[in-house]
């Protein structure tokens, strides 16, 4: 139950914390000229939709999630405690407080993981993209280089040729 709340809470937070990408802050003459494709920004629209749905559910539902984890905690009370039926049963504060504890857990370890990793993860790999194509221009560049020194090499070949047969 623990473990299954955590990873609820994990989702949530995840989904709260998605950074947005530079689409969102245009700002003219700094498009990147290297790259065929833009940023994909479809995991940041999902997620502010959902972020807007779980938030309007919450305010809406809110009775409803409250007895549906009144429920829960019953439930998991009643699977530890005695065999005879009672209407609180005697862990039940303890069930609820790990529902809830985990949850709050997960949720903040999801945000936080997301804002501060998965951010530099996005960071990272956009800035490697960007040094590959750097590179890609440099190795263009470099081999053109090399196409005009193959070119003069050939007209010297042809001039000392030139040289030699009037020499001879």
């Amino acid at each position: 139950v623990g473990g299954a709340t955590l990873f609820g809470g994990a989702i949530m937070g995840f989904l709260f914390a998605i950074p947005r990408s530079g689409a969102y802050r245009y700002r003219p003459g700094e498009e990147n000229s290297g790259s065929w494709y833009d940023d994909n920004t479809n995991l940041e629209e999902i997620s502010d939709w959902i972020t807007k749905i779980i938030v309007g559910l919450t305010m809406v539902k809110f009775n409803t999630i409250l007895s549906l984890l009144q429920n829960a905690a019953k439930n998991l009370a009643l699977s530890l405690g005695p065999d005879k039926p009672c209407d609180l049963p005697p862990f039940y504060p303890w069930a609820y407080g790990v529902i809830v504890f985990f949850i709050a857990s997960g949720f903040v370890i999801g945000y936080l993981w997301t804002r501060i990793n998965f951010a530099l993860i996005l960071t990272v790999s956009r800035k490697r993209l960007n040094d590959i194509a750097n590179l890609e221009r440099e190795k263009e560049k470099k081999l053109n280089e090399i196409a005009t020194i193959e070119q003069e090499k050939e007209q010297l070949q042809d001039v000392v040729k030139e040289e030699k047969t009037g020499f001879v």
